[in-house]
Formats: C-alpha cells, structure tokens, sequence
C-alpha cells in the first residue's frame, strides 16, 4: 500500500495553545479550514473569505461584533458620563 504524501508542514505547539485552539474550533472542522478562517486566508479552491466587519466606539476604544451591542454600550457610557447624546459607532473592517 503506497503512503499517502503530506501537504503541509508539523507545526509543534504546548498544550495550552492547543487548548485554547481547540475551543475556537467548530464540531467537525478540519484544522486545515480552521486556520484559514482565523487567518483569512483564501481556501484551497481560490476563493477569497468574507472580510469580518465591527463596530467601534471612539471613546473607549472598543469593538462589538454588532452594531445594536455598540449603540447599548454607548448609551451607557453617555449616561455614566452625564451626557444627553450616546456616541454613534463607527463600522470597521479587517485589512491584511
């Protein structure tokens, strides 16, 4: 029986990492569809992955996944802060 040739190369990493890796990965996804979709890296068929988008709050300095869970925290952050207008987040999108 003819061994099967690797593509790809070992990648040695500790426990911890492992760990914390396995919990971002999904039920049956492959590390090889894993990695790309943490790094954005185009699949093996050429198509490039949707560009993840967030929201920011000036102010603070943070970003959410949504714009309603920005709009919450900027509200209140201007009720914190004593201000009648919440900040309006600004959309965000990832560049490689």
């Amino acid at each position: 029986m003819a061994k099967r040739k690797q593509k790809g190369n070992v990648v040695r990493m500790g426990y911890d990492v492992h760990e914390a890796l396995r919990r971002r990965k999904k039920k049956g996804e492959s590390w090889n569809k894993f990695f790309r979709r943490v790094f954005c890296l185009p699949g093996r068929d050429g198509k490039e992955p949707e560009r993840r988008s967030y929201w920011l709050l000036e102010s603070t300095k943070v970003l959410f996944a949504s714009e309603k869970e920005a709009r919450g925290h900027a509200i209140l952050v201007a009720v914190g802060k004593g201000k009648r207008k919440a900040e309006t987040p600004i959309k965000v999108s990832e560049e490689l």
